[in-house]
This record gives C-alpha cells, structure tokens and sequence, in this order.
C-alpha cells in the first residue's frame, strides 16, 4: 500500500499539498525516513514470504476426471455438446 501511495505521489505531485500533515511527511522527495520505513516493509514481506514455506504454486488447470480413465473409454465424452471433427458420435 506504501509502494502504490508512493506512486500517486510520484504521478500526482500536487496531491501532497492536500493531504493533513500526519501524511504530507511521507513521500517527500529525497526523504530518508520514507525510504527506511519502505526498505522496512519489503524486508518484512519477503521474510514473511520466506517462512510461509515460499511455496511456488502457479496456475493450473483445473479439469474434473481421470486421464487414464478418459482414454480408456475413448478419446471423446459419450455426449459432446459440439463434435470434434476426430470424434465419431
């Protein structure tokens, strides 16, 4: 949320000049603070990431049935909605 609040500010400088100055404070240009408190915060997400197991799920296919089974009773479903041109029902 830092990072992309950051980025507004960087696209929209004059936003800071509305904000309260609990906020206008970070994000300034060249402010050390701002830059700690972010390095502080990917630092603490990517050790929080680190101990999850850092597990490398990506995306798959999602597809109900068994593939050997699926070939053993042919290579279409018995009621095919639209017939491909290699199946004979």
């Amino acid at each position: 949320m830092a990072v992309g609040y950051l980025g507004v500010l960087a696209a929209w400088p004059g936003l800071r000049n509305g904000l309260p100055p609990a906020l206008a404070w970070f994000g300034r240009p060249n402010s050390a603070v701002t830059i700690a408190v972010v390095s502080a915060l990917l630092v603490v997400f990517a050790v929080a990431l680190a101990r999850s197991g850092g597990s490398t799920r990506t995306a798959e296919l999602v597809k109900g049935g068994s593939p050997v089974r699926d070939l053993d009773s042919g290579a279409c479903p018995p009621r095919s909605p639209l017939k491909s041109p290699g199946c004979l029902h």
